[in-house]
């Protein structure tokens, strides 16, 4: 059979790409009438418009039912979800249901003017850029429906007049001519600049886009970025805010300065609550930092997550660059020195970013395909890479946080004698109890009897003491972590049920803070065979003390779920090698513990990406240093082979996902354990012969007892 080329006779429609307009609406009973009109009002006809509904309580539905019977168009489909899971969950809910090749995400409060779906596709279409997002201006109405502004200010369309911006004005360009598709015509719009990727979006404050109702990506790249896992982290994200950045950094922009739709302000929408200013002001009552850090970690994680595909889908060259944009410069090297095969790729983004190649040294990969060789950088601290024009730099800086140990050497000189009698203790400190403390764990403890919110420690020592906290932990983490302490303390505040203390002493030779509660143990100090100073322990009873199926509201479900999936992907011989009837006891987590479950050996390449997946969600929570040490410890292990993992039936409440499993390696244990609720218990070091003190139970001072044990 012959191929089929474009002919006269070939009808115009069939070469017509489809669009996909996605209507949210939750609550919004008085707008989202409107809304469908202005889909049914579009020139352009080859349209599937989904109406996703999601849990609304007012009169939303009998709305959309009557408005979805007037329509004048067949191309409307009534999609409905019990519950509002956030703007990101919501319209990724809809994601298997859109089948246009172009997809626009429009918020049920906004409309479109009739040529928006035309302009955007005529713009996807030119003859001289394509683009993985374009989008149009749009003028700000009021509730009624009045205009108080023809533009949307925040959209920086005018830096397309700045010197040297890198934006190419193509509003030269020609078209597909939808009647006569084998021609090329005048685009016909008054100014069309393309934006390339390399033009940074990941400065936060380097918007270029109107809203989300102003944007039209292409499937294929919102396919590609979505997160793995709709979870929790999403909720508080705007879908523009994610995915327009990321998008950009894949593809580019195409940005049309007309306006063709109608932004909302009113309010129940906490993004446009004030009103307009003029200027420059902002749009709401949204902390804008943080959306922007949230979005930046969603993104991150999702790059490094889907590792192996992103690369094979963007290549080499152009995952690194984003990836660098993503990372601190520490954070950038430990990831390449896991990729030692990418070598060629992640080089080329260091050279371009100006940095001085580092002295490398060859080994084995503990996060990659066994038998990987990896790169080892010595101690030069952050490479002085020089900025690009787009400057990126500021993002490497802004990532870049004081060291943990450096404060801890700070808080400890400014210790007096008195209290440094009371937390400072000896290296080898024994306790008749508990025996050698600086190895010391359990489910509930206080290292020393001080609490840091109490009138032991002065206002600076406690700034400084939570300055440590928050360095331990990835920026990302640091909040989430602050609410498993409240919820786990009956909602008290920081530093109220927990303690510090010091063994040895930072002036003279090896030392360690540790920083204990109810389920936290956290340490740091001088170098030492073990990652993080010793075991460490994180957990939370998110709903009480006797958890529900599925752990509702745990913050650390998430990594349950990544181990769960594994197990998905094993086969009856597998799953038979992997689960036991029960594993050992949670405070098990001396390398001396026999390995019990599935060698990952025995895992194929495709499962083993899973597994490593599970490590990288099991580390996420903790520093960039703490996460390479982790990494270079397995490596030196034997890699991925080199461990087992297992999943225990006891106690599981949650099936099918697994409430209790285990990885353990010679040197390297992290036990997951969900009954009554969550502890996780993690031990991974050098030293196979390190001992552990481990218990479980409740090891405080009565007084300070949160729950009264």
């Amino acid at each position: 059979m012959s191929n089929r080329f474009v002919t006269e006779e070939m009808p115009a429609d069939e070469l017509t790409p489809l669009v996909t307009i996605v209507i949210l609406n939750h609550n919004y009973a008085e707008f989202v009438g409107r809304c469908i009109q202005s889909v049914d009002q579009q020139e352009y006809r080859k349209i599937q418009c989904l109406v996703l509904e999601c849990g609304s309580t007012d009169d939303s539905l009998s709305i959309i039912e009557a408005a979805l019977d007037e329509a004048k168009n067949p191309f409307f489909r009534l999609l409905r979800r019990d519950t509002n899971n956030g703007q990101v969950m919501n319209y990724l809910s809809a994601l298997d249901n859109i089948e246009g090749e172009f997809v626009t995400f429009l918020d049920a409060d906004d409309f479109l003017f009739p040529k928006f779906v035309s302009t955007h596709v005529r713009t996807h279409l030119n003859s001289l850029h394509s683009a993985a997002l374009s989008v149009t201006d749009q003028v700000q109405v009021n509730a009624g429906g009045q205009v108080l502004a023809g533009t949307c200010h925040w959209h920086q369309k005018s830096r397309a007049l700045e010197t040297n911006s890198g934006w190419a004005n193509i509003t030269h360009a020609c078209s597909w001519n939808f009647d006569t598709p084998y021609q090329m015509m005048p685009l016909d719009i008054p100014s069309l600049h393309h934006v390339p990727a390399w033009w940074s979006s990941w400065l936060m404050e380097r918007w270029i886009w109107s809203a989300m109702s102003g944007i039209m990506f292409r499937k294929s790249v919102v396919e590609l970025l979505a997160p793995m896992e709709l979870s929790a982290e999403l909720r508080d994200l705007s879908m523009d805010s994610y995915f327009a950045r990321l998008a950009h950094s894949v593809g580019g922009t195409l940005v049309i300065e007309s306006a063709q739709g109608g932004y909302r302000r009113h309010g129940k929408n906490k993004h446009s609550g004030y009103p307009v200013l003029g200027g420059q002001t902002p749009s709401g009552t949204r902390d804008l930092l943080e959306k922007f850090n949230k979005c930046h970690f969603v993104a991150r994680q999702t790059f490094t997550t889907r590792y192996l595909e992103m690369r094979d889908r963007l290549g080499g060259e152009l995952y690194y660059s984003i990836a660098w944009q993503l990372m601190s410069n520490q954070d950038f090297l430990d990831f390449a020195k896991a990729h030692e095969e990418d070598r060629g790729s992640w080089e080329k983004t260091l050279r371009a970013a100006g940095a001085a190649r580092p002295d490398l040294v060859a080994r084995s990969s503990a996060l990659s395909e066994p038998k990987t060789p990896a790169i080892r950088f010595k101690p030069l601290g952050l490479p002085k890479l020089a900025l690009l024009k787009s400057g990126l730099g500021e993002i490497v800086r802004r990532f870049a946080p004081t060291q943990a140990e450096a404060l801890a050497v700070s808080l400890h000189a400014s210790l007096s004698e008195a209290q440094r009698s009371e937390i400072c203790l000896e290296w080898d400190y024994q306790d008749a109890k508990r025996g050698l403390v600086r190895r010391f764990i359990a489910n509930h403890w206080q290292v020393t009897r001080p609490v840091i919110a109490g009138n032991f420690f002065t206002a600076h020592q406690r700034a400084l003491i939570t300055r440590i906290f928050r360095r331990l932990l990835d920026p990302a983490w640091q909040d989430t972590f602050l609410k498993q302490l409240s919820d786990d303390t009956g909602g008290h505040e920081w530093g109220k049920d927990q303690s510090i203390a010091f063994f040895g002493d930072p002036r003279s030779g090896r030392w360690q803070f540790v920083l204990t509660g109810r389920h936290l143990t956290l340490r740091t100090g001088s170098k030492q065979s073990q990652v993080f100073g010793g075991p460490i322990l994180y957990g939370h009873a998110a709903s009480g003390f006797w958890e529900k199926p599925g752990h509702p509201k745990n913050v650390f479900w998430t990594q349950a779920k990544a181990a769960s999936k594994l197990h998905e992907m094993f086969d009856a011989t597998q799953r038979k090698m992997a689960e036991v009837e029960r594993l050992p006891h949670e405070y098990e987590i001396g390398f001396d513990t026999a390995a019990v479950g599935l060698p990952a050996r025995l895992l194929s390449r495709v499962q083993k990406q899973q597994l490593n997946a599970v490590l990288h969600s099991l580390m996420a929570p903790f520093r960039a240093v703490d996460r390479a040490r982790i990494a270079d410890c397995v490596a030196r292990q034997g890699g991925l082979d080199a461990l087992t993992v297992a999943f225990g039936h006891a106690n599981r409440i949650s099936a099918p996902d697994w409430d209790d499993w285990r990885l353990q390696g010679p040197s390297f244990v992290w036990h997951w354990q969900g009954s009554p609720h969550v502890h996780v218990w993690a031990n991974v070091g050098d030293d196979p012969s390190e001992p552990v003190n481990a218990r479980s139970g409740t090891y405080i001072f009565p007084e300070h007892d949160p729950l009264h044990f």
